[in-house]
C-alpha cells in the first residue's frame, strides 16, 4: 500500500513542474494553474487515505480469517475442516466422559480421542504446504499426523502422570533424568501445550455475575467459541489413518519399522 503513495507521488511531480513552465510562458492561465496547484496536496492526500484505508480492510481480512483458526493446513484439508459457534462450558465440577477418577470407561474415551494417529496424505497436500515426507511402501501415500492428535496425546500423557500408581505401566516408560522432577515426556507435553494456546490466543470472553450466596463474584465459563465440527475432522482421520504394520515404513539402512517393536 505504500507502494501505492509513492506512485501518486511520482506521478504528481512531473505535473507540477509542467505547470510552473506554463506559468512562466502563459500568465494568463495562472488562475488555473493556482486552482490545478492547489488540488495536488489533496489528490495526494486523498490517495493516501485510499492506501491506508485498503491496508486496514487487509489487515482485518487477515485477522478475521486467523480468528476463525485458518492455517496453512486448512486449504488442502477443506473437506474435512467446517467451522461453527459452539457453546464449551467448562464450569468446575462440571461432568465429562474424559475427566473424573481414572476408570476402563474414561480410558476408553481418550484411546477414541487420539485415534487415527498415522495419517496417510497425498503427495499434491505435501506440495500445498511445502512439506516433505516419508512414502509409504505400498504407494498408497505418505505417512503425516495432525497436529490436534499429537497435543491430546500430550494431555493424555499428563493425565496419566497424575495418577502415577494408577498408570504405573505408562508411567514407567518415561525417562527422567536423575535430579529431576517431570519425566522428559511430560516437560515437553507442558512447553507444547503452552506454545500452541499462546499461539491461538483464543480471545473469546468469559463474564462475572453476583452471587446471592457469597461475596466474591462468580465466574461464567460457559463461552460461545469458533470451533472445528470434530465429528468431521474425526470422520477423516479414521479414514486416511493407518496402522504401523505390513512394513509400510522401511528405513533405507535399518529396515522396516517399527518391525514389531514398540511406536
Amino acid at each position: 500500500m505504500e507502494r501505492n503513495s509513492v506512485d501518486y507521488l511520482d506521478d504528481a511531480q512531473p505535473d507540477e513542474s509542467l505547470l510552473k513552465t506554463k506559468c512562466s510562458i502563459k500568465n494568463e492561465h495562472g488562475h488555473r494553474r493556482s486552482w490545478s496547484v492547489s488540488l495536488l496536496p489533496f489528490s495526494i492526500h486523498l490517495a493516501i487515505l485510499i492506501a491506508q484505508i485498503t491496508l486496514f480492510i487487509s489487515f482485518g481480512y487477515s485477522n478475521a480469517r486467523c480468528a476463525k483458526g485458518d492455517s496453512e493446513l486448512q486449504d488442502p484439508f477443506s473437506n474435512s475442516i467446517r467451522w461453527r459457534k459452539q457453546l464449551i462450558d467448562s464450569t468446575v465440577y462440571k461432568e465429562s466422559p474424559y475427566s473424573g477418577n481414572p476408570s476402563p470407561e474414561i480410558d476408553h474415551a481418550w484411546n477414541q480421542l487420539t485415534s487415527g494417529f498415522n495419517l496417510r496424505v497425498s503427495r499434491e497436500i505435501l506440495d500445498r504446504i511445502n512439506r516433505t515426507s516419508i512414502p509409504l511402501t505400498d504407494g498408497s501415500g505418505y505417512i503425516a499426523g495432525w497436529d490436534t492428535t499429537h497435543q491430546l496425546h500430550c494431555l493424555l500423557s499428563i493425565r496419566h502422570a497424575l495418577a502415577p500408581e494408577y498408570y504405573a505401566e505408562e508411567i514407567s516408560s518415561m525417562h527422567k533424568p536423575e535430579g529431576e522432577v517431570y519425566p522428559t515426556h511430560i516437560s515437553h507435553c507442558v512447553e507444547l501445550l503452552r506454545k500452541h494456546i499462546m499461539c491461538k490466543a483464543d480471545q473469546s470472553l468469559f463474564t462475572y455475575a453476583w452471587s446471592p450466596d457469597q461475596h466474591a463474584p462468580l465466574t461464567n465459563f460457559a463461552v460461545e467459541h469458533s470451533c472445528v465440527d470434530w465429528d468431521l475432522m474425526y470422520d477423516w482421520s479414521l479414514r486416511n489413518s493407518f496402522p504401523l504394520h505390513d512394513d509400510l515404513l522401511v528405513h533405507p539402512t535399518f529396515g522396516p519399522w517399527p518391525n514389531g517393536g514398540p511406536v
